[in-house]
This record gives structure tokens, C-alpha cells and sequence, in this order.
């Protein structure tokens, strides 16, 4: 779904263009995500209010948040929350990485960061209306819990991939610097498709892995009935 009203937020999107296994799309509005809000213009913040995405979920580091903070923190309306998905660099290579090297470092995180991760869920489970969740450039924390979202909701894999590989998209056409300064970390659908293989090998289905990491089973029925299930 294209948001050409909020032209500072260059990778914000929804999931309504995601389909589930049983070929229903999701609705609007429920869940975005996007890179860091930091230069909203008041038009933009009113835009996000008409979309009732008032919810956000900052997924950076400490440091991150003081050099750019989030626009949208204290602004009347919405309900903010930090979340440190992991005080160190997300993703860290210091050779030519593959796809399946950038989904290990992803789905390493999912234990590294189980806590994090927990608590972004439990304020989507909690959320009155729709959620924002954004880290800086929205592509890798952003994209691992927007995976990780995708999963709860029985969405196709190749939805889910193509949701991760529209950041592409999204940064190239921008000339956004955290593509252009790692070109090594571009998002590719194979990234995703290494991702959710090592995701199955070790999970039946996604509720062992949130029931593992704390939530409860009324908690992940809460994040579902976001989208009417």
C-alpha cells in the first residue's frame, strides 16, 4: 500500500497488501512499519492520526535515539514506547556476506534479544489502535519483527519475503545512506526464504517460539484479533 502522503518517512508501509495462507489480504492500518520519523512535518502527524497509527514502537539504541530523536515522542495523541531490540550493532560483517549470512545474524537475535522482542509484542498485544514500529532505517530490526509479525498471522513466505525486499525499493530509489554506506546488506527475498528455514527447524510453529520467549497464548490471540481473526 503506497503512503504518498508521508514523503519523510521513506520505507513506511503497511501489511495490507500481505496475503494470508488462506488468500484473505490483511486490512489497513493495523500494524506499519518505517524507518525513523525524525523530520515529520505537521501534515505527515495528521496523516498518521487519520490512519489511527498512534502506537509507536522505537526499536533503537540509546545513542541512536539521542543523535535523531523520533519525532513523534511526547506529541500529543500518541502513545510512545522504546524498545531496545540490542545495545550492540544490529548486524556487524566485516567480509562479503550472502543472504544466508544476514538471516543467521537475523534469527541470532531472536534469542539475544528474546526480552526485547517480548516487550515490543506485548505492546501490540496491549495497543488500543495501530501500531507504528520503526527502528532507524526500517530494514533489518524493523524487518525482523515485521517477519516475525507476518509469521503470527499465516502469511504466505513469499509475501513475507516481498514485504522484506520492498525496503529495496523504498532506499535505493532514495538515495537512503544506510543502503548506499553497506551495500553488502541489500534485502533480498533469499534473505528471507534462509530466514524461515532456520526459523522451522527449530520451531513447529510460530506460538512455540513467542510462548518460549514469555507470551502467553492470550497475548498472541490479542495481536491476532487486531486483523478479526
Amino acid at each position: 500500500m503506497e503512503m504518498i502522503e508521508i514523503p519523510h518517512l521513506l520505507n513506511f508501509r503497511d501489511f495490507s497488501a500481505c496475503h494470508r495462507k488462506d488468500n484473505t489480504l490483511l486490512p489497513a492500518n493495523v500494524f506499519a512499519r518505517s524507518d525513523n520519523p525524525a523530520f515529520l512535518d505537521e501534515k505527515e502527524i495528521a496523516a498518521l492520526k487519520k490512519r489511527g497509527l498512534t502506537t509507536i514502537v522505537d526499536l533503537r539504541r540509546h545513542h541512536e535515539c539521542a543523535v535523531r530523536p523520533d519525532y513523534l515522542v511526547g506529541r500529543p495523541g500518541f502513545c510512545h514506547h522504546h524498545i531496545v531490540m540490542n545495545e550492540e550493532p544490529y548486524l556487524s560483517f566485516n567480509r562479503s556476506v550472502e543472504p544466508a549470512d544476514i538471516a543467521a545474524a537475523y534469527y541470532s537475535k531472536l534469542s539475544v534479544s528474546a526480552q526485547g522482542i517480548a516487550a515490543v509484542f506485548r505492546i501490540f498485544a496491549a495497543a488500543k489502535d495501530g501500531v507504528l514500529f520503526h527502528c532507524e532505517s526500517g530494514k533489518d530490526r524493523t524487518g525482523t519483527i515485521a517477519i516475525l509479525l507476518l509469521l503470527l498471522h499465516d502469511i504466505m513466505d513469499e509475501d513475507i519475503a516481498e514485504d522484506y525486499r520492498l525496503s529495496y525499493d523504498r532506499m535505493y530509489d532514495n538515495d537512503h545512506p544506510a543502503l548506499l554506506a553497506d551495500p553488502t546488506l541489500i534485502p533480498m527475498k533469499e534473505t528471507v526464504s534462509c530466514f524461515l528455514q532456520l526459523f522451522r527447524r527449530d520451531f513447529l510453529c510460530c506460538d512455540d517460539y513467542f510462548l518460549s520467549i514469555g507470551l502467553t497464548a492470550e497475548e498472541l490471540t490479542g495481536i491476532r484479533m487486531k486483523y478479526g481473526e
